[in-house]
Formats: structure tokens, C-alpha cells, sequence
């Protein structure tokens, strides 16, 4: 949290917090606005200088059980585990299972919840499950997470749950050390625990491993840490191991010397793991989608990560099951700079993007991606040959259906390079080109090294509305779509109690301006009021086009507002009324965005604070920007 905001800044955001703190019980009302940064704040730094926060926050075992379990102790445990956890949330919403809604989770082998405790602020505790072999860690689980069901188990199958139960299974240092006996059996009952679609990630020890062991055989015998233990696996030698593992097959070592005859059951099952991905392709299919084969990074993830999905097929029909894709590599070389943009416009969602975006179209210097929302950022798979359709009805089936019948299925995004830079095709010419894809702001945090490493001077522009009338206008959007049920006043009370739904989020500025400026610097960043495209649409255009360096004395036709809210009104209702709120209402909803207003302040070039004084302004709408 102290690296987002400094000072008065950082003092407003850590009051904020410890109100929701002490006025809400649930951990996802109550840390669920929180970003990626500030929650891993919480769970180290926060913990330790704030005794508030340590009463919310679940408590760490003794250090040596740590570095017992870990290899390490305090903050740096946690941080890695933070690591896995936003590695595997991130596939999640990449691969069309967002941690939202009913959505429930098993982590397999939870240790004593290092992981596990972190998906508190995406789920209630109810939702979370966690299982392992060892009783002292599930005890401590138990007294530690209260509300999370814990299990002890034995070292194979079957699990005390229903088929289809979980949205996610996620194993964290669990296959790289599994024989293949026990992977292979746990793996089928996986496949039964699965909804269809769902998602399993493990970690498994990379090619590298086999050459750590072998090196480690060459330290003195005095050598501290884990390089003794290391050394007993995968013997004779390295050579053999490392053709078995280029050959596709799973390399399974154990430490002999501990198989005494008082050891545990699952020490049966258990040594060292490395699975290579022609194993998992040939092996894993056709019960599961191969999505992800990520490679380890020291500075990210210690181990590779494997990322599947259970096959939606026809289980009566084995033959309709799909076949895992071959893998779809991000090349650098493959980028052409002429269909490829110069600038995004990132947002915000309901701040008039889609008229910005025809407007820009009619520059003849500037060339806009043949269609709008083509999401291409945030849903590149390097995995996959084509994305999946955007899903926002918050992964309600009944919602799902309701919003196709009102207005069809949402086009899916643009998934692949190629097709991505064939929305170019018809502006390679011109030397400003763009897109416009509003999740862009949101998903600044997971987007913006994707976007750095294709694009490192790309040009960045939103448009920023009030976000209560921009929640407002967005209810009534999904309102119209059969997605929301839900009075705009209930919605907003709940989020006074912290469960801050999609509408409250998505206006919540501050932060991800400042992982834009951070990321490619202020004066690439453009940042506007909404107000001014709706009350002087040039002025607005003349500073969008100075920006990127156009012509600024182009006047584009402005006559057409698009996408206007009255055009999400149903039939009957007086759309001049309902598309604004009371001054009354307007009020009730200011302390779910004061304290987002007041960060961002300092950071754009207008008062974003005077969308604070509607209710006392007799309905001015006009920010004071400078």
C-alpha cells in the first residue's frame, strides 16, 4: 500500500481501511476492493505494524514450522505464496472461471494454509476448501481459518465431496513430488471433483531440478540447507534422467533413507517430481484441456505450472471428448509495427468510449481497429488458439441466459496475435493507430507487462466519469441485459458494508492511473473528465489529437452520441428521470468513492473532487479541470 500513495494520500486510503476492518466481518467484503498490492501489504508488512489488521488477518505458525515446510520464514513466505496465488487467479479469469459469485475452491496438499488464506479476499470461507496428509497442519488450518472446511485424508483417493463440486483445484508443490501411482489416481479423481470447464493447476519441478540434484552431490558433506537432501534424488547420475524427461516421461525419485518402518503412509507416495509437458499431452488428454505450461521463473514461480480445464463433452459419448491444443508461442518477431497501435483507450467503462471511438475513426491521421472492445491485452493466451467468449453476468448461468436472449452472446475477444493485428489491416498506412477495450483500466495491474513487452511506448487515453454516475449508468445497462435483478440502492448498501460489486469497482480510479504513469510515464498518459466530452465534445477531441499528435484543428462530426444510457432504459419509464440519480441517493453513495477521488487527485490534470459536491451544487455536472 505504501507504494501506491504517499502521505495524506496513503493516510486516507489506510483510514478507509481500517474502517471496513472494524465494521464488517466477512474477509471478502471486507478485503475484497483491495488490489494485488495492497493485499499482499495486509499480509506482511500491514500485519506487522498494525495490531487492527492482525485480528482480521489469519496468523502464521512458528517460524521453524515455516522453514520446516517452506524452506524460509516471515514475510518471504508469504510473498511466494502471493506469487502462486495471483498466477492462478489470473488463469482463472483468463480461462473463463473468475473467483466470483458461487464459485468454490480446493486447495490440495494446504499445508498450514499459506496459500489458501490469500483467496479470502475472493471468496467466503464457506466456498474454500482445503485438504492434506498431515494432521498437526490441518489442525492449525482449522484454528486459523475459521469458516474454511479442512480435511485430513489419506494419501489416495477418494475425497469426501460430490462430483462436479469445484470451480478451482490448485496443487502448490504437490506434483513435483508425487509418484506416478499416486499422481495418476489423484488426477482421475480430480477429473470427478471437476464442474465441467473448471480449472486444476499444479506446480512440478522443472528440467532444471534434475541438474540442481546433480550439482548438489558435488558440495562438501558440511553444506547448510536443502543441498544434502537434494543430492539423494535422481541417482546415478543426471544424463539418464534428463533423456527420460526429454523423452516425455515422468521422472519420479525417492529418498531411500527415509522409509523407515514407522514412517507415515503417504511417505510411500512421496519423493521428488518432474513432469514434463509432452507427459501431460499425452497422459492428461482427452479428460482435460491442456491451457497453460508455464516455465519457472525464480523471480515469479520456483516451479513449472501446468493450467488445464475438464472437457466439456458429451460423457456418454468418450469420442465427442476435445483434444488438448498445441501450444501458441508469443514471438517478438511476429509483431508488425504497422498493424499494431500506437495508443489505447483503457476507459473507463461507461465514460463515453464508444463515441470517443467514432469520433477518433474520422481522423484521417488516425486509424481505429476495425472493431471496438477486441480485449486482445487481457485475454492473450499463450496457450490457446482462440479465446473465449466474454462472460458478465457474473457466472450465473440464469444471468448468462437471460442477457443472450436480450441481446445475444457477447462477441468473443481477440485472442491470437494474427487476429489481433487484422483489425489493423485497413490503417496500416496511417501513423497513429488505436483500440478501445474498457477493461483495459481494471486489468491495468495483470495487462500492462504484456502491453510493455509489445508495445513499451504505447500511448495510453481514458476517459474518466463520475463513478457514481458511471455505476449508475453501467446499472442500468445490465439492468436492461437481464443481468441485474438487484435495485441500484441495494447494490450500493451493500457495498457500504463492503461487498463491493462489479459497478463499485470498476470506478475506482486511482490506482490503476497510477500503474499506467508508472509504467510508461505521465506525459504518455492522457487522462480526462467525461464531463467535457459530453459538454464540449471538440475541446475534449482537440486534446485527444494534440496528445497524438494529429492534427487538432480536425473537427470531426460530433452531432451522435453513442451508446447513450437512455438507450438502455426499458420501454414505459421516463428515461429522463431514471437515468439520473437524486441528489439524496447521489449523497448516500459518496463514501464508497471519497477516498478513491482524493488518491487520484494528485495524479490527473482536473479536480476530480468536485464530483464530490454534486449534491450541494444544485445538480452541476462540470468539473473545475485546469
Amino acid at each position: 500500500m505504501s507504494s501506491l500513495a504517499s502521505g495524506d494520500v496513503a493516510g486516507i486510503l489506510l483510514a478507509a481501511l481500517k474502517s471496513r476492518i472494524v465494521s464488517v466481518s466477512r474477509p471478502d467484503r471486507c478485503f475484497g476492493h483491495l488490489s494485488d498490492s495492497a493485499w499482499l501489504w495486509v499480509n506482511t508488512k500491514g500485519t506487522s505494524r498494525y495490531a487492527w489488521i492482525r485480528e482480521r488477518v489469519p496468523r502464521l505458525p512458528d517460524a521453524e514450522i515455516q522453514r520446516r515446510t517452506n524452506g524460509a520464514a516471515g514475510d518471504v513466505v508469504i510473498e511466494r505464496g502471493f506469487r502462486v496465488y495471483r498466477t492462478i487467479r489470473r488463469h482463472c479469469e483468463e480461462f473463463g472461471r473468475p473467483l466470483e459469485g458461487g464459485a468454490r475452491v480446493l486447495d490440495f496438499g494446504c499445508g498450514w494454509g499459506r496459500v489458501l488464506r490469500l483467496f479470502l479476499r475472493d471468496l467466503p470461507p464457506n466456498q474454500l476448501y482445503g485438504v492434506d496428509p498431515d494432521a498437526d497442519r490441518t489442525d492449525f488450518c482449522r484454528k486459523t481459518l475459521p469458516g474454511v472446511s479442512v480435511q485430513l485424508i489419506r494419501p489416495l483417493p477418494p475425497l469426501d465431496f460430490p462430483g462436479g463440486h469445484f470451480d478451482l483445484i490448485y496443487l502448490n508443490s504437490v506434483f513435483s513430488h508425487l509418484s506416478e501411482e499416486s499422481h495418476r489416481a489423484w488426477l482421475k479423481e480430480f477429473h470427478r471433483l471437476l464442474a465441467p470447464g473448471g480449472v486444476l493447476a499444479a506446480t512440478t519441478w522443472p528440467r532444471e531440478f534434475l541438474e540442481r540434484c546433480d550439482r548438489a552431490r558435488s558440495q562438501p558433506e558440511s553444506a547448510a540447507g536443502t543441498v544434502i537432501p537434494l543430492a539423494r534424488f535422481f541417482l546415478p547420475h543426471k544424463a539418464a534422467w534428463l533423456m527420460r524427461y526429454d523423452a516425455g516421461d515422468y521422472c519420479f525419485s525417492q529418498d531411500e533413507t527415509r522409509h523407515e518402518p514407522d514412517a507415515p503412509e503417504w511417505l510411500r507416495y512421496y519423493g521428488s517430481t518432474c513432469i514434463p509437458e509432452d507427459y501431460v499431452r499425452r497422459h492428461w488428454s482427452p479428460d482435460f484441456e491442456l491451457r497453460a505450461f508455464t516455465l519457472h521463473d525464480r523471480n515469479e514461480l520456483g516451479q513449472n505450472m501446468i493450467v488445464v480445464t475438464k472437457c466439456q463433452s458429451d460423457e456418454s459419448n468418450p469420442g465427442d471428448r476435445r483434444t488438448m491444443t498445441e501450444p501458441r508461442l508469443f514471438d517478438p518477431a511476429d509483431i508488425d509495427p504497422k498493424r499494431f497501435p500506437t495508443f489505447l483507450i483503457v476507459g473507463a467503462n461507461k465514460g463515453g468510449t464508444t463515441s470517443l471511438y467514432h469520433y477518433l475513426s474520422q481522423h484521417p491521421q488516425i486509424g481505429m481497429a476495425k472493431t471496438k472492445e477486441p480485449r486482445f491485452f487481457s485475454c492473450f493466451r499463450q496457450s490457446m488458439a482462440a479465446g473465449a467468449s466474454q462472460d458478465v453476468s457474473g457466472g450465473d448461468p440464469a444471468a448468462r441466459e437471460r442477457m443472450q436472449r436480450a441481446r445475444g452472446a457477447a462477441p468473443p475477444p481477440v485472442a491470437t496475435l494474427s487476429e489481433y493485428q487484422a483489425l489493423f489491416d485497413g490503417c496500416a498506412g496511417l501513423p497513429v493507430r488505436g483500440e478501445a477495450s474498457t477493461n483495459y483500466l481494471s486489468a491495468a495491474q495483470r495487462i500492462i507487462p504484456l502491453i510493455q513487452s509489445m508495445a513499451p511506448d504505447m500511448k495510453i487515453i481514458a476517459s474518466l466519469r463520475n463513478p457514481i454516475d458511471r455505476a449508475y449508468s453501467y446499472y442500468l445497462m445490465r439492468q436492461s441485459q437481464g443481468v441485474e435483478t438487484r435495485p441500484f440502492s441495494e447494490i450500493m448498501e451493500a457495498g457500504l458494508q463492503g461487498e463491493m460489486d462489479v459497478s463499485i469497482r470498476l470506478g475506482l480510479y486511482a490506482e490503476p492511473v497510477a500503474q499506467y504513469q508508472q509504467a510508461f510515464g505521465r506525459q504518455q498518459c492522457l487522462f480526462l473528465p467525461y464531463d467535457l466530452l459530453q459538454a464540449e465534445p471538440l475541446a475534449f477531441l482537440r486534446e485527444v489529437f494534440a496528445f497524438l499528435g494529429a492534427d487538432a484543428d480536425f473537427q470531426p462530426d460530433v452531432r451522435r452520441r453513442h451508446n447513450r444510457a437512455d438507450q438502455w432504459i426499458k420501454r414505459g419509464r421516463d428515461s429522463a428521470a431514471a437515468t439520473r440519480l437524486s441528489d439524496a441517493e447521489f449523497a448516500r453513495c459518496l463514501p464508497l468513492f471519497e477516498a478513491d477521488l482524493r488518491a487520484l487527485a494528485p495524479l490527473v490534470d482536473f479536480d476530480p473532487l468536485v464530483w464530490l459536491e454534486r449534491a450541494s451544487a444544485a445538480g452541476s455536472w462540470m468539473p473545475r479541470w485546469s
